[in-house]
């Protein structure tokens, strides 16, 4: 049977924390990677979607890391390390005189 320091019990957490911040980062990869192929030279990241299920309350103790928006941020610029990767707030106008807060991740290659 394998022995585990209390060094190596004692990293479980960061490791857990990085491998699901490479997961979110993953999860990114193709769009962006489509985007670049179709002649792009951005891609803008809905978070809509990605807010729910942050929102969501898992059914299990302790519940599972999830990523904040810095984690993926942070992420993204060390996988694209010369691009412009930005979170950005905005209030767009989705029907006359009413308007929504967007936020979005920016990659830009440009």
């Amino acid at each position: 049977m394998p022995t585990y320091s209390r060094d190596y019990l004692r990293s479980l957490p960061e490791q857990h924390r990085q491998e699901m911040i490479n997961n979110e980062i993953a999860f990114y990869h193709q769009p962006i990677t489509i985007a670049a192929r179709s002649g792009q030279l951005e891609y803008k990241i809905d978070l809509t979607e990605y807010l729910k299920r942050m929102k969501q309350s898992p059914n299990r103790y302790p519940p599972p890391y999830r990523p904040t928006i810095e984690d993926i941020v942070e992420g993204l610029k060390n996988c694209y390390q010369d691009c412009k990767v930005e979170y950005i707030e905005d209030w767009i106008e989705t029907k006359p005189g009413v308007k929504e807060q967007k936020k979005v991740i920016l990659v830009d290659w440009s």
